[in-house]
């Protein structure tokens, strides 16, 4: 059965530099949609950190993310192979973004 999913945390964020003291604010949000596919759970995901993020008069950077991974059962009846590759980018206001994937495979 088919299963979607939001998420969001807003963060309260304060910084003591002794000499200036800020506080700040942020919020992430996501949404994930998991399903089987002959028999593997498979996902797919989405994340936008630092919504609205401030700390004093700077604005945070909006990092977005977005991913696909699966998760397949009973490898050898030794546990769960899980593979996962993302799609980053840093900044989504700056032009000069640093976009990047990353990608994991590991064994439960």
């Amino acid at each position: 059965m088919p299963e979607l999913s939001f998420g969001a945390t807003v963060r309260y964020i304060r910084q003591d530099l002794n000499v200036q003291i800020d506080n700040g604010y942020s919020v992430d949000a996501g949404a994930r949609y998991l399903f089987n596919f002959s028999g593997t759970k498979v996902f797919t995901s989405a994340v936008v950190q630092n919504l609205f993020g401030k700390v004093g008069i700077n604005k945070l950077p909006q990092v977005m993310r977005i991913g696909a991974g699966a998760s397949y059962g009973g490898i050898m009846r030794v546990g769960t192979l899980e593979g996962e590759i993302d799609y980053v980018v840093e900044d989504l206001s700056n032009s000069l973004n640093q976009k990047y994937f990353n990608v994991g495979v590991g064994m439960n």
